[in-house]
């Protein structure tokens, strides 16, 4: 569905189109332009398009009420499908070009302004969600991350350092381990939302300063999945690259000899490691 706000004083779609892109419906940008019929815009696209200049705008389906029969009668109304262009801000200028109107320049100095006005609100709509999604994971009080994961975990990932562990306090160096999986879970961007909103880990000092509840259940989810990767691997590579393959969208290569590293390194891993 087409939801529709106005800027400006003009009509734009802002969501509805699988993407971030505002869009002005056809006959609004033919009224604008000063077309005597409206829908007469439609067969301009349609020749744009024929031609190749115009080579992909939104198209929708609908169903429009109709008048018809002389206006000296009570006029009869009808139901009719109509196809429905969108233009994106660069179609509707071109097509604004193109219509050669009489008021076709001041209409393109218009949409110019109109659409800047609808790209700032949505750069604000999206700041506030982020800012929303980490204030939902803030929390005064620390959580020690050995609360995160179990021991199992963290055997395996010390087995894969060549390091025997059964219990007991966990190893520190296992913060450069859980800093990536943390950073790869919640998304880059909520991440640094969060790492912004605290100061940096002093030393000695053992907590996860940027998990609240809702995050520890968003990441306990994973937990038995991470630990299974773990457990299958044979050496620290082939568990980061079975990761970044689950996770960060890494590409998954493995020789007879275990793992062997693409070109391609993670996004999610981070070039250094905060002490704790």
């Amino acid at each position: 569905m087409i939801t529709v706000n106005k800027f400006e004083g003009w009509p734009l779609g802002v969501h509805g189109f699988g993407d971030s892109e505002a869009r002005i419906l056809d006959v609004e940008l033919a009224k604008r332009l000063g077309f005597k019929r409206p829908r007469d815009i439609r067969g301009l696209i349609e020749r744009l398009q024929k031609e190749g200049v115009l080579p992909s705008v939104y198209c929708s389906r609908t169903v429009r009420s109709q008048q018809f029969g002389p206006k000296t009668q009570k006029p009869r109304i009808a139901q009719r499908e109509v196809r429905e262009f969108w233009l994106t801000q660069a179609e509707a200028l071109f097509v604004a070009a193109r219509s050669e109107t009489k008021g076709g320049a001041q209409v393109l100095w218009a949409l110019i302004a109109v659409f800047r006005a609808a790209a700032e609100q949505w750069q604000r709509q999206q700041g506030a969600q982020q800012s929303a999604l980490a204030i939902l994971m803030l929390t005064e009080k620390a959580c020690d991350w050995t609360l995160m994961w179990t021991q199992e975990f963290a055997r395996e990932i010390c087995r894969l350092h060549r390091m025997n562990w059964d219990s007991g306090r966990q190893p520190g160096f296992l913060a450069s381990t859980y800093w990536r999986i943390y950073k790869a879970i919640l998304t880059p961007d909520v991440y640094r939302e969060l790492r912004a909103r605290h100061g940096k880990p002093k030393y000695g000092d053992n907590h996860h300063l940027y998990l609240t509840p809702k995050a520890r259940e968003a990441l306990s989810r994973h937990v038995v999945t991470i630990t299974a990767l773990a457990r299958t691997s044979q050496t620290k590579e082939e568990f980061w690259d079975r990761f970044d393959h689950e996770f960060a969208g890494g590409m998954l290569q493995l020789g007879f000899f275990g793992s062997r590293r693409t070109a391609r390194k993670s996004r999610s891993a981070p070039r250094a490691e905060e002490s704790r």
